[in-house]
């Protein structure tokens, strides 16, 4: 799936497509760092708040070609793209419905 490096489970992934969402009504995609807890689960959807980059559409094919190697470093990723925002996905629910906000800490 865009913006992961691990398969996961079908709940999982249709978090991640929420969170792809969000990005996507920005003219961004959301490439994952790292899970960093605040887990939820409801019966048809599972995940947590990510940490990750926000890139715009237009830069999504060349970051994901330098993401996806194993070295990368925060420095080196805000030089080459420095359009690219580290960001954290928050989930949050609201009469039962899980909403993605990305916010900079």
């Amino acid at each position: 799936m865009l913006g992961l490096k691990t398969q996961e489970s079908q709940k999982f992934n249709r978090f991640w497509q929420l969170v792809q969402d969000t990005a996507g009504r920005s003219g961004c995609v959301f490439f994952g760092f790292a899970g960093e807890g605040r887990d939820f689960e409801t019966t048809e959807m599972e995940g947590e708040d990510f940490s990750g980059w926000l890139v715009p559409l237009d830069n999504a094919t060349a970051f994901e070609k330098f993401w996806k190697k194993s070295s990368i470093n925060n420095e080196k990723l805000e030089s080459k793209f420095p359009h690219v925002k580290f960001l954290f996905a928050i989930w949050k629910i609201n009469n039962g419905a899980i909403s993605i906000e990305f916010r900079e800490f």
